[in-house]
């Protein structure tokens, strides 16, 4: 199965979020795929991902290792790494691991942008951008 990674930058006075939209399984041959897309935009003026997990269908120990890594990488930088959405299987899988505590886990992007203190212009958390929720 093939992933496909939408990747779109979240700003504002704050800080700086990436929001990383995934879909497929990952695993030791996509998540090399997944590390690469997210390098290009995770720089130093970024602290926190958000990573819209509802389109994962499968995550195996090789994916999780590359999450950890960013999570490592974030909070270096006062960030965290913010999982969307993540289907029951994984879920249970990461819980199992003592791996879900690692991340902030949340059922929808606005949960995401509030757990990590993302605001607008305004500064009312922001609300889903793409026509999501």
């Amino acid at each position: 199965m093939s992933l496909k990674i939408d990747i779109e930058p979240l700003s504002d006075a704050a800080g700086s979020a990436l929001l990383v939209r995934v879909s497929g399984e990952l695993d030791a041959t996509t998540a090399p795929q997944l590390t690469s897309e997210i390098n290009k935009s995770f720089d130093a003026t970024r602290k926190s991902l958000v990573i819209d997990c509802a389109g994962i269908g499968f995550m195996n120990s090789t994916a999780l290792g590359h999450l950890i890594a960013y999570r490592k990488l974030a909070l270096s930088r006062g960030g965290c790494v913010a999982l969307v959405a993540l289907q029951a299987r994984t879920r249970e899988v990461l819980d199992l691991l003592g791996a879900l505590d690692l991340f902030v886990a949340v059922d929808t992007l606005q949960g995401a942008l509030s757990a990590i203190g993302h605001r607008g212009a305004t500064g009312e958390p922001l609300s889903g951008t793409a026509g999501r929720p």
